[in-house]
């Protein structure tokens, strides 16, 4: 039996100019990881990443810390869904036919919870497909190209590997439905719940994927610090 140990990226920099790169407690978070793993991880044959940013920021250090030499390798279906172009395209449907919503709009881009309010009921409507836009990728081919890529992973490692992948909370999301099923809303909604820097492992073999634990943090509750334990 194989694991796969997927990693949730760093805490980005929301509410600046740039979203996708690590914010100050995102750099700590990475580098607590990278210690966290050298000393109780397993020795790792195989590192994936997807193409973001903050994915090779949060990488880089765990990279240093192996005692194996890797190179990772690139899987762009581990990316993130494009939250910025969905969120600006929907913004103006939602907000028409959820005008309640609209006390919330102008501070969105500076108050967590203000966004949050409003990007769950968008990412609600992106998943039911309930708007159709032109440019956008749809949940359907979100899904599709993350399931491409676990896929690949399993095929290029093999059986009895230990393998580290750094990716976004939506795929894991998607992950989770591969290995237990779940309806495309759950999905969805499990990504707002993965914490920065989360450890999640898999199973995998010929017959599939299957759950082993899901977003733990160690190496960040071991400090008793609250501010490490992030969720954006």
């Amino acid at each position: 039996m194989s694991v796969i140990y997927f990693i949730r990226h760093a805490q980005a920099s929301f509410a600046s100019d740039n979203y996708d790169q690590l914010s100050e407690i995102g750099h700590r978070q990475s580098g607590i990881l990278a210690e966290y793993l050298a000393q109780h991880g397993p020795e790792f044959d195989a590192v994936y990443a997807g193409s973001m940013v903050r994915h090779r920021e949060t990488m880089e250090p765990v990279l240093a810390t192996l005692a194996k030499g890797h190179e990772p390798s690139i899987l762009p279906g581990l990316n993130e869904y494009q939250s910025d172009s969905i969120v600006k395209s929907h913004l103006p449907l939602v907000l028409k036919d959820h005008p309640n919503l609209n006390q919330y709009a102008d501070s969105m881009l500076t108050d967590r919870k203000s966004f949050q309010k409003i990007f769950e009921t968008i990412m609600t409507a992106w998943v039911d497909g309930k708007y159709q836009v032109d440019g956008i990728e749809t949940w359907a081919q979100f899904q599709g190209r993350v399931n491409d890529a676990v896929r690949r992973i399993m095929a290029e490692t093999g059986r009895q590997k230990n393998v580290l992948a750094v990716t976004s909370g939506g795929p894991i999301g998607v992950i989770m439905q591969m290995a237990l099923g779940v309806t495309d809303q759950t999905a969805i909604r499990v990504n707002w719940i993965v914490r920065n820097t989360s450890v999640s492992t898999f199973f995998y073999n010929d017959d599939g994927i299957m759950l082993n634990s899901f977003n733990a943090v160690p190496h960040l509750e071991q400090l008793n610090d609250k501010l490490l334990v992030t969720y954006r």
